[in-house]
C-alpha cells in the first residue's frame, strides 16, 4: 500500500481548486475589463451658465478677447441634451444640441469709451455639435447597479474620469436689443448700414465654430453618472452681438429702416458716433462659453440581443 497516496490526492485536489479559482478570477477580470462594450451608448442632459467674449462690455483696458474681458454680471443660462457612444475605453463620439442665451453690455464695462458707447445685446444661440472625447483618465463602469451599500461588495462603487473634447459646431444666433421695454431683432435693422447702397451685405445668422471642452465625470452606478463640463466655441462670426465695424450715417439708417433702427445703431451718451467712427473691432471674432452639470444614463446593449440574461 502506498502511504503517500492520500497526500497525493489531497495535493491534486488543492491544485485543482487553486486552478479553478485562478480561471474564475481570470474570466471575471476579462469580463469586467470588457464591461464597457455592453454600455457603449448613453444619453445626457444638463444645464448651467453662459458667457460671451465680444465687442461689448469688458475690462478697464483695451479689448483683449480673453477671460480678462469677462463680465460676471452678464452671466446667463445654457441647456444641453445629447448622446454619447464609446468607441474604445479612451475615445467616445458624441452628438449634442444646446440652447443658450448670452448677454453683452457696455453698461458692465470698466472702460470709459465702451461705457459711453452704451450698446448692448441679448443673443439666443441654438447649436448642434458632433464631437470626439478623449479620456485622459479613462472611465470605469462600476459593478453596482444601484446606489447603496448592499451592492458595494460586487465591485467599484464609482469612479472619476477626465476627458477633453473637440469637433465641429453649427449654430444659429439672433442678437436682440431692448428699447422702451421691447426686444428687437437687430440683424434686420442693419445697424452698421448692412443692406444699404454703400454698406455691406447683411450678415448671416448661421455660422460655425470650433468647440473645445473639458469634463470631469463621476460614475455613481453602472447606469448613472454625473459630470461637470466646460465648453468654449470659437466662432467664425463677429456679429453674435451685432457689433463689428464702424458707425454708418444714422440718417440713412433712419430713412431705410426706421427710427428704432437708428436709435439702436447709435446709443452713445456723448452724442458722438458719426459716420466712419469706430463702433466695433472686426479683427476678433466672437467667442462664447458655458459651464454645465450633466446627468447621464447608460444603456445595456446585451438586453436588446435576447438570449441568456447575464447576472453582472
Amino acid at each position: 500500500m502506498n502511504l503517500n497516496y492520500p497526500k497525493m490526492v489531497m495535493r491534486a485536489s488543492i491544485i485543482r481548486q487553486i486552478s479553478l479559482i485562478v480561471v474564475a478570477l481570470s474570466i471575471f477580470s476579462t469580463t469586467y475589463s470588457q464591461l464597457w462594450t455592453r454600455y457603449r451608448t448613453e444619453m445626457f442632459i444638463g444645464g448651467g451658465a453662459s458667457q460671451m467674449l465680444s465687442d461689448l462690455g469688458g475690462g478697464p483696458g483695451e479689448g483683449r478677447n480673453d477671460i480678462r474681458d469677462m463680465d460676471l454680471e452678464a452671466t446667463n443660462y445654457s441647456a444641453t441634451i445629447g448622446v454619447r457612444y464609446k468607441i474604445s475605453e479612451y475615445v467616445s463620439g458624441r452628438l449634442s444640441f444646446s440652447h443658450l442665451q448670452t448677454l453683452a453690455s457696455d453698461e458692465y464695462s470698466e472702460n470709459a469709451g465702451r461705457s459711453i458707447r452704451n450698446l448692448s445685446a441679448r443673443t439666443n444661440i441654438f447649436e448642434f455639435s458632433p464631437m470626439v472625447e478623449v479620456y485622459l483618465l479613462k472611465e470605469s463602469i462600476p459593478m453596482n447597479k444601484t446606489l447603496g451599500r448592499r451592492y458595494r461588495h460586487y465591485g467599484q462603487g464609482g469612479d472619476f474620469s477626465i476627458y477633453m473634447a473637440t469637433g465641429f459646431t453649427a449654430l444659429y444666433f439672433n442678437p436682440q436689443a431692448q428699447l422702451n421695454g421691447t426686444w428687437h431683432d437687430l440683424q434686420p435693422l442693419g445697424t452698421e448700414g448692412q443692406g444699404l447702397e454703400t454698406g455691406n451685405g447683411k450678415y448671416s445668422r448661421f455660422t460655425f465654430g470650433l468647440p473645445v471642452g473639458i469634463g470631469f465625470k463621476y460614475s455613481m452606478t453602472r447606469y448613472w453618472s454625473i459630470s461637470l463640463e466646460g465648453q468654449a466655441r470659437f466662432t467664425a462670426s463677429d456679429y453674435l452681438d451685432d457689433v463689428s465695424t464702424d458707425y454708418y450715417d444714422n440718417q440713412e439708417i433712419r430713412d431705410a429702416y426706421g427710427p428704432v433702427a437708428a436709435e439702436l445703431a447709435n446709443r452713445r451718451l456723448d452724442g458722438g458716433g458719426g459716420e466712419g467712427g469706430i463702433r466695433g473691432n472686426p479683427e476678433n471674432n466672437d467667442v462664447y462659453m458655458f459651464l454645465e452639470f450633466h446627468l447621464s444614463r447608460r444603456f445595456d446593449s446585451s438586453k436588446r440581443r435576447g438570449g441568456i440574461r447575464r447576472s453582472f
